[in-house]
């Protein structure tokens, strides 16, 4: 408990310390489904609808896109893998003033413990594609541990804890640097299916314009054999 206390108190602080000027909250429920084969090679599927729960000072519950991921994983060693992924989210549809975005990613991920806490970080470059083209170098550093603990994997709670630097640059545009921080609560339903409860903090642009966002993320994961 003591660890989930601090790591409770590092993720608040976080928050309080921040200047930025605008706040906005979005929940966003998803599925993702994943596909293993007898090679080195998997793949991920996943879909999820975001929705603007508190923005431009009031609150409501507006859909602002679509969003469908798919990745190929291939697996370097048991402790590595290159994932190259496309994203598409579709905002168009909810908003005729916006444009759709597309991302092209490829990312490199690295188990540095197998065991709990389990610690993994993973480095991303990225091409987003919006009414302009900006390049995004990100690294994301998380610890995983149980604060259920049971042999049974259905019956084990895990936390996980997470943070994420984004550098970012295009034509015509300034660099900018975000900073991202969340908490993730999962739990094995049985043997295939998981489910998952993440707050995600997201500080943008902290040394220009800055704002920072708040996403609920509910995942359900779905492993095909």
């Amino acid at each position: 408990m003591k660890k989930i206390a601090v790591l409770f108190l590092f993720f608040i602080s976080i928050i309080a310390t921040t200047n930025a000027q605008e706040f906005e909250i979005f929940t966003t429920p998803g599925i993702e489904l994943e596909l293993e084969t007898e090679s080195r090679w998997s793949f991920e599927f996943d879909i999820a609808n975001n929705y603007a729960f508190y923005t431009e000072d009031e609150t409501k519950f507006a859909a602002e896109y679509l969003q469908l991921t798919g990745y190929a994983i291939y697996e370097l060693t048991d402790k590595s893998s290159v994932n190259i992924g496309y994203r598409h989210r579709f905002k168009h549809v909810f908003n005729d003033q916006k444009l759709d975005g597309k991302r092209i990613m490829l990312e490199y991920e690295s188990k540095f413990r197998d065991e709990f806490p389990k610690l993994i970080g993973r480095l991303r470059f990225e091409g987003r594609f919006r009414e302009k083209t900006t390049l995004r170098t990100r690294y994301e550093l998380g610890i995983t541990f149980p604060i259920i603990r049971s042999e049974e994997e259905i019956e084990r709670w895990l936390l996980t804890a997470k943070t994420e630097a984004l550098w970012s640059t295009g034509a015509d545009e300034i660099p900018a640097i975000d900073q991202y921080a969340a908490l993730e609560i999962g739990k094995a339903l049985t043997k295939n299916t998981a489910i998952s409860l993440e707050v995600n903090y997201k500080l943008k642009d902290y040394f220009q314009d800055t704002h920072s966002e708040l996403f609920v993320v509910a995942n359900l994961s779905i492993e095909l054999d």
